[in-house]
């Protein structure tokens, strides 16, 4: 499944507690060290190579069968996604290079503008979207799995076997080192591009017209155009593995192709569930870090890796496909998963769209003619963008998410309880006790 990121954040060695001179809780704060070493460890290639891995995963080898059913206007929507991508990206720029410290990624830009909470809410919805999201990408990748292996019917409990190896080889190599998951996600970005390349370029030329299905409404890609040229719409719609069906229709000889194509979806699969566990993880660290998520979040071990965020990011996606899996089946697990992915991860994009249009309101710096005028279109393009997502997920997804969002306002409440009864925080000053209150208590 394709996702946006922010700013990508390697692993750092956990921070300490403020010395003098260093900026006050809520405030941003330089980025230590630790991080420009480790990020200069890491690489440009193998920084790249998270990145794209982690954005390119199994959705768009599923997304054909998904979009099939609202017909051919869903490749008219991928412009629409594709300049909203285009606009967070540079979004996403401006803040970095305004941001002190942007290690945080959209829970920093929040909370240098707006504060303890903002960025509170923003890294909590963000932390959502990614374990949520890797549940998403492991629906996905276990249609491909079956196919690779011939499981025709499997139950909701083998397709949960299979989830669960999906999604806990990648702890193994995260927890094993920075390096060895960075090799590890090169070798995969390179092996999923290949069959990509193939469908999108040799694929038009077997592209049949009376394959495309009504005009309708929803969003694709290039290749998905290919793919829904390439099958008939009606064994597309539905169809968990449509890459398979792709590949045989080009090679109709023989089942070596579906394999194939079946392996290299299974390959990027794992490495964008490599990369997203890595994100997960690092998510929730940098709060922690700032006593805004609970502490366990920022413990390390002795390769710098976060390995309780790493296990959780883990854990939760296995419970909520055993829930799905028990309840569901097929692609509406899927686009489940994808439609709450969304909407949480809307509320992040909104925050840094906002937190820009703030700092161009201001004035604080100078910013004259037609590089305002084209700041406040990306921000304001982008503010619309995260508002359209959030509409076009649905109400159930946009129901699901606000009640996540309200469980964590509780769990700021106990957070932020704690860091005014250590001095981390100020105390809001409260009214005086009336003359009849008993100060001392029972």
């Amino acid at each position: 499944m394709a996702r946006t990121t922010g700013t990508p954040r390697v692993p750092r060695q956990r921070s300490g507690q403020a010395q003098p001179g260093q900026a006050q809780p809520g405030q941003a704060q330089p980025a230590p060290p630790g991080d420009v070493d480790q990020a200069a460890g890491l690489g440009l290639v193998s920084a790249t190579g998270l990145v794209i891995g982690s954005i390119i995963g199994t959705g768009v080898f599923t997304m054909p069968a998904v979009l099939a059913a609202a017909g051919t206007s869903s490749l008219v929507v991928l412009a629409v996604v594709a300049v909203g991508a285009m606009l967070l990206a540079v979004l996403f720029g401006q803040l970095t290079r305004r941001v002190p410290n942007s290690a945080g990624g959209l829970y920093a830009y929040a909370r240098h503008e707006f504060g303890d909470f903002a960025g509170y809410i923003t890294a909590w919805s963000y932390w959502i979207s990614s374990w949520a999201g890797d549940a998403a990408i492991v629906a996905s990748w276990v249609f491909y799995v079956d196919a690779l292996f011939g499981f025709s019917h499997p139950s909701g409990w083998t397709n949960w076997g299979i989830a669960l190896l999906g999604l806990w080889v990648p702890v193994a190599v995260n927890l094993a080192g920075l390096r060895q998951m960075a090799w590890f996600q090169n070798v995969t970005v390179v092996l999923k591009f290949l069959p990509l390349l193939f469908v999108g370029v040799v694929g038009w030329f077997f592209v049949h017209a009376a394959n495309f299905g009504s005009f309708n409404a929803s969003g694709g890609s290039l290749y998905t155009a290919v793919v829904m040229g390439l099958v008939p719409h009606h064994a597309l719609a539905g169809n968990g593995a449509p890459f398979v069906d792709a590949f045989q229709a080009i090679f109709p000889h023989g089942t070596w192709a579906g394999k194939l194509i079946a392996a290299a979806a299974v390959v990027s699969g794992i490495g964008a569930l490599n990369g997203w566990t890595l994100v997960t993880a690092e998510v929730s660290r940098a709060p922690a870090d700032d006593g805004l998520f609970p502490r366990p979040f920022g413990w390390t071990d002795r390769n710098g890796s976060a390995w309780f965020g790493v296990v959780i990011a883990a854990l939760l996606p296995s419970l909520l496909m055993l829930w799905r899996y028990t309840s569901s089946s097929g692609l509406t697990v899927f686009t489940y998963l994808v439609d709450l992915t969304v909407v949480t991860v809307a509320l992040p994009y909104l925050f840094s769209a906002c937190a820009q249009l703030t700092f161009l309101v201001s004035r604080r710096r100078p910013v004259q003619g037609w590089l305002l005028a084209r700041d406040l279109t990306v921000a304001g393009a982008s503010v619309l963008f995260s508002m359209w997502v959030t509409f076009a997920s649905g109400y159930q997804a946009v129901y699901q998410a606000l009640f996540v969002v309200i469980i964590g306002i509780v769990l700021y409440a106990f957070l932020n309880g704690r860091r005014e009864r250590t001095a981390q925080i100020p105390q809001p000053v409260d009214n005086p006790p009336t003359s009849g209150e008993d100060q001392k208590g029972p």
